[in-house]
């Protein structure tokens, strides 16, 4: 009996899935280029306001990445 010739091989095509969304909002507006360090040295952060220990890089409540600090006690030589 006659059988087609054989296909090449191709693989099975996968339907589009968009890039997985975080479950956190995206920080409001513009973010503060710099953050002043409160007198019990805290920054409050632009994305959810809560206080943050200075230093920190990210805000240990939403995870919002934190801009650098200014500590007004500190200064230069």
């Amino acid at each position: 009996a006659y059988a087609p010739p054989p296909q090449p091989y191709a693989p099975p095509q996968q339907a589009y899935a968009p890039p997985p969304q975080h479950d956190a909002p995206p920080p409001p507006g513009e973010p503060a280029e710099v953050l002043v360090v409160d007198d019990d040295g805290y920054v409050t952060c632009p994305g959810c306001g809560v206080r943050v220990a200075a230093g920190r890089r990210q805000c240990m409540s939403c995870g919002y990445r934190l801009p650098p600090v200014f500590d007004p006690k500190i200064r230069g030589a």
